[in-house]
């Protein structure tokens, strides 16, 4: 479905530049380098910290191929953020959600400007985002290290495989199945779309 996605992302891109393609390798490369951090492991976080990590999160959602959940993850806020809306902890929750508001008006305001003024070039770096986010989704991993966090294990490092030298049953033939049905899936919504 992201792959899919890729093609329509890229489709509303009018004209192609050198400088484009440029930006949409950057672009991917940056997505590609996201997903190969090691998450911080901390403990104890300060409210600014927190304020920082909703922003920033919030960002990551408005971008196509950055979870913002992973976002969390690598800044070492995701179990923080768990704990105080599980334990109802109204001052972090404040906080985050404080950080979330000021990050989308803030970076709302910037896609939108470049949006604008350039629209092409923003575009392609969208692309590329969702090409480098693909690692990240790649069903085939190796973990390198985990963590338990309370009663959660949490993969800090993993690298994508081949399905022929993952370890275990790698699934191939419904794994593509699926990918063809999630591909057309988007061909046929965008049909719709187009005709709506």
């Amino acid at each position: 479905m992201v792959l899919a996605s890729v093609l329509y992302v890229a489709k509303q891109i009018t004209k192609w530049s050198i400088v484009n393609g440029i930006l949409l390798i950057i672009g991917a490369l940056a997505a590609f380098y996201i997903t190969t951090l090691t998450p911080v492991t901390s403990n104890e976080i300060s409210p600014f910290y927190l304020f920082l990590c909703g922003a920033l999160a919030i960002c990551a959602m408005i971008l196509p191929g950055i979870s913002g959940s992973f976002i969390l993850v690598l800044l070492g806020a995701y179990r923080p953020v768990l704990d105080a809306v599980h334990e109802r902890e109204l001052k972090s929750i404040a906080i985050i959600g404080a950080g979330a508001i000021v990050g989308l008006l803030t970076f709302s305001r910037v896609l939108k400007w470049l949006f604008e003024h350039y629209k092409n070039a923003t575009l392609a770096v969208l692309t590329g985002f969702i090409v480098g986010s693909l690692n990240k989704i790649w069903p085939w991993k190796k973990v390198l290290s985990s963590k338990m966090f309370g009663d959660k294990l949490v993969v800090l490092k993993e690298k994508s495989v081949f399905p022929f030298n993952f370890e275990g049953d790698n699934l191939l033939f419904y794994a593509c199945v699926l990918a063809v049905l999630g591909f057309l899936l988007i061909l046929l919504l965008e049909k719709l779309a187009t005709k709506k």
